[in-house]
């Protein structure tokens, strides 16, 4: 058994771990010595049915020990009902098995099964375990019998009360009742009957063990694989199971036929038998008249005791029919406590539905607000961006048009610096000329004052001197609009170059900032569609759960409007039963009743002729009457011997 319960905590964490396949988790079917336990059922009942049975013993012990009797009794039934339920059980795990081998179950049918087979088991753990506390009290009680009566007793105790038959095993399995003188000394009663509770909690512990594999397979009923593609192994656990279940049927045949063979009381065919009246013909008829005395006695005690028994058959009967419609309120009390019960467990289902149904209410509504506020966020978040890609666009088209009224202003100066230069230039022009015709007029004045060749000298003179000037002049005019033009070039241009770089970096930083804007739209948006997302699949998979939740309710349901109803059918087919039975019994009562009554009527009929007979031969004694007589006797002595023994 603890190889077994290591194997079964092996297999539940095998399947906490990962998917298993349910095949290996049956392919091992608890092994029990059932046999084991028929034996020592067997060994105890022959040594109580012997204790029981006793005549010759103390009384003391012989009375201590029939108070037990009934205990173990009522502990054989319970394991005949054990019997029956491990039976059950075992035909459903061959079920189980035929149908992984055909594959034709699924996850809510193997569900629904196991649930069944977990009642079935829970069922039959009680009863063991009654019957364990049934079989310990009665070991218990008998070892206390023991140890309470007094040494000088038990060795004045025969023999016969440790002995029982010793071939019963092998007889009862093959149908026939044991021989009474085929007996052997038992001395070891406390080991046998100690075997008997070891094997009981055997059975127990098994018990335990199986509702733990259910228990495991139906919470982890979504890691179970159904693989049906190995037959050698699908056979061995069919075969295994197939003999679980005919240890079982051979264990409830042996206890049956145990209870069936072994008497509980001696037979009652030895009971108010007549002995033969001698037939010496030369008795007188003070013999006659004291044996016909002896036989109204006995005969009138006879009658008492069939009278005594009528009553205690009566009032046990009274006592049953009482007992019965105690057991009827009983069950009446016990179906309306159940019904209360199921009521308020529907009204508190429905409760608990109501309040679960209007969460799911307010957190679909929670939801549904926040759907709409994300909505609403993004909508709001969307014209922002719009409104940045208006107003960048906006910046950029002033600074492009600022800009261009720079370069207008620019150009403007520029060419009004020109034209104050031309203009500078022509009124420097203007100025020298009327600087040399001042100059050629006095040259002219002088001339006139000198002579013509120094005249004419002083022209030439004056001339190269002019010419000179005005060639220092243009160059140096030219020198300086040169110099004007390169610097007004340099300046131009570092003016571009200023201009282009502004406008790159502007270019750059607007680059840079719609860069900026675009990778932070990027990882709002999907962040923002990933929660959406995320939202959505959390309310389907809620919608999913709720739907999942409700179908198991109503399965739920139904099941138990199902075994609501197989219960009421059943407890209307027991109390129909019952009723059939309490009718029947009446009927055989009421027949007994009247046969008892006529049989009464007739031995006092026969009572009273046989005492006027016998007063008349009495009084008047002849042979051939005597002889007569003693014919009548034997005769009446049959037919007593016969209705005492009916």
């Amino acid at each position: 058994m603890r190889r077994r319960a290591s194997t079964i905590n092996c297999i539940y964490h095998k399947s906490m771990a990962g998917q298993e396949d349910l095949l290996q988790v049956l392919v091992s079917p608890p092994r029990l010595d059932i046999q084991a336990l028929a034996s020592s059922v067997l060994v105890s009942f022959q040594i109580i049915t012997k204790w029981k049975a006793e005549k010759q013993a103390d009384r003391f012990v012989v009375d201590a020990i029939i108070k037990q009797a009934d205990a173990y009794d009522g502990a054989i039934k319970i394991s005949l009902d054990m019997a029956q339920t491990g039976y059950t059980f075992t035909e459903d795990a061959i079920m189980l098995c035929k149908l992984v081998a055909e594959r034709g179950v699924d996850e809510e049918q193997l569900r629904s099964f196991l649930t069944e087979m977990l009642v079935m088991a829970n069922k039959a753990h009680g009863q063991a375990f009654a019957m364990n506390e049934q079989f310990s009290t009665v070991r218990r009680s008998i070892f206390e019998i023991q140890k309470d009566v007094p040494q000088e007793q038990l060795s004045e105790t025969p023999n016969s009360i440790l002995q029982y038959p010793a071939e019963l095993t092998k007889q009862v399995s093959r149908g026939s009742v044991p021989p009474d003188g085929s007996v052997i000394p038992r001395e070891n009663a406390r080991s046998d009957l100690m075997s008997l509770a070891a094997c009981v909690g055997t059975f127990v512990d098994w018990w335990g063990d199986v509702k733990m594999r259910l228990n495991s397979l139906h919470s982890s009923i979504h890691l179970v694989k159904l693989d049906g593609s190995n037959p050698l192994r699908e056979r061995v656990v069919l075969e295994r199971w197939t003999g679980l279940r005919d240890q079982y049927v051979q264990y409830r045949n042996t206890v049956r036929a145990i209870t069936d063979y072994l008497p509980e009381c001696s037979p009652v065919a030895n009971r108010g038998r007549i002995s033969g009246v001698p037939g010496d013909k030369e008795d007188d008829n003070t013999e006659n008249a004291r044996l016909k005395k002896e036989h109204l006695e006995r005969e009138k005690t006879d009658l008492e005791n069939e009278r005594l028994v009528r009553a205690k058959e009566k009032d046990r009967s009274e006592r049953q029919r009482a007992e019965q419609d105690k057991a009827r309120l009983e069950r009446e009390h016990a179906k309306e406590r159940v019904e209360k019960q199921r009521e308020k467990t529907r009204l508190e289902n429905e409760h608990l539905e109501k309040e679960r149904v209007e969460r799911e209410n307010e957190r679909l509504g929670r939801a549904r607000e926040e759907e709409k506020r994300v909505k609403k966020e993004k909508t709001v978040l969307e014209k922002e961006r719009l409104a940045r890609d208006e107003e960048n666009k906006r910046r950029a088209e002033q600074e492009e048009d600022v800009e261009k009224e720079r370069v207008r202003a620019e150009e403007e100066r520029v060419e009004k610096e020109k034209k104050t230069r031309l203009e500078n230039e022509h009124l420097e022009k203007e100025r020298v000329e009327r600087e040399n015709e001042r100059l050629a007029r006095a040259r002219e004045e002088e001339e006139k004052r000198r002579g013509p060749k120094e005249e004419r000298v002083e022209k030439e003179k004056t001339r190269l001197e002019n010419e000179h000037l005005e060639k220092e002049r243009v160059e140096r005019e030219n020198e300086r609009l040169a110099r004007a033009r390169e610097e007004e070039e340099k300046r131009v241009e570092k003016e571009k170059t200023d201009l282009e770089k502004e406008r790159l970096a502007r270019d750059e930083e607007n680059k840079r900032r719609a860069e900026q804007e675009e990778d932070v739209e990027k990882e709002r948006v999907p962040a923002e569609e990933e929660r959406v997302e995320k939202e959505k699949t959390r309310l389907e998979n809620e919608h999913l759960e709720k739907e999942r939740v409700e179908r198991e309710n109503e399965r739920l349901a139904r099941d138990e409007e199902n075994k609501r109803r197989a219960e009421q059918e059943e407890d209307v087919e027991k109390e129909r039963v019952r009723v059939e039975e309490e009718r029947v019994e009446k009927e055989k009562e009421k027949t007994r009743l009247d046969e008892n009554e006529r049989l009464d009527r007739v031995k006092k009929e026969r009572v009273e002729e046989e005492r006027i007979r016998v007063e008349n031969e009495h009084t008047t004694p002849s042979p051939k009457h005597t002889a007569s007589l003693k014919d009548e006797e034997q005769h009446e002595s049959k037919c007593c011997g016969g209705c005492t023994i009916m």
